[in-house]
């Protein structure tokens, strides 16, 4: 039908209480490339997450990627779509051109995710047509690799059914595309969201960062 995903990757449950989206979607790419002695607590130690549903910020866990690469041989490949500031100066550029509410920039790097009209969202994000096919592209070059993607998305613009978190920031796999139905498949923690599919403009317009564990050949 179109598809192309990768299915065999792992599945790990997210610690309860802990906090540990990051840790979690990080173990699962290291147990799909057989690398089980990485699990999402020794993940979480190397990233200093925070304890008790602190939390894991890209920096954190780029860091500690960095520092497992040699001795496992890989590298990190990392593309940074879009930081919140770039977001929330994107989103205002194309609310005025819609003559709608605009963000407070005071508020953009914390903004509930409440305060985005999705239209505006996508319209902004999807404006730059080469770079959003850019990102569907180097996606889709990713998959038929074999290569899950750590992706860090903004979550509560775009409507999602189940979703595992409804706001703020989270981190999950693109695990695959259907470039005839115009969607990515990706693939949350738990038994309940392991398969899901986004319209791709949605994906890339709620996209901030995503990193790829190559493995050396």
């Amino acid at each position: 039908d179109g598809t192309v995903w990768i299915k065999n990757v792992p599945m790990v449950e997210s610690a309860k209480g802990s906090g540990y989206c990051v840790p979690a979607t990080v173990a699962r790419v290291f147990a799909y490339y057989g690398m089980d002695s990485l699990d999402q607590h020794v993940i979480a130690a190397l990233c200093q997450s925070g304890s008790k549903g602190g939390g894991t910020t890209m920096t954190q866990m780029r860091n500690a990627l960095q520092g497992l690469s040699k001795k496992y041989n890989y590298a990190l490949k990392t593309a940074q779509d879009c930081t919140m500031e770039e977001m929330v100066t994107l989103y205002n550029q194309e609310a005025k051109k819609q003559q709608v509410e605009t963000l407070s920039p005071a508020r953009g790097s914390i903004a509930d995710s409440k305060l985005f009209d999705a239209d505006v969202l996508r319209a902004a994000r999807t404006r730059n047509a080469a770079k959003a096919k850019k990102w569907m592209a180097e996606v889709k070059k990713c998959i038929d690799a074999g290569e899950p993607i750590i992706w860090d998305v903004k979550v509560g613009v775009f409507e999602e059914k189940n979703s595992q978190q409804m706001d703020g920031f989270h981190t999950r796999l693109i695990v695959g595309y259907n470039l005839q139905n115009k969607t990515i498949i990706y693939s949350d923690w738990g038994a309940k969201h392991i398969r899901k599919e986004l319209p791709w403009k949605d994906a890339y317009s709620m996209s901030l960062e995503r990193n790829v564990i190559r493995l050396a050949h």
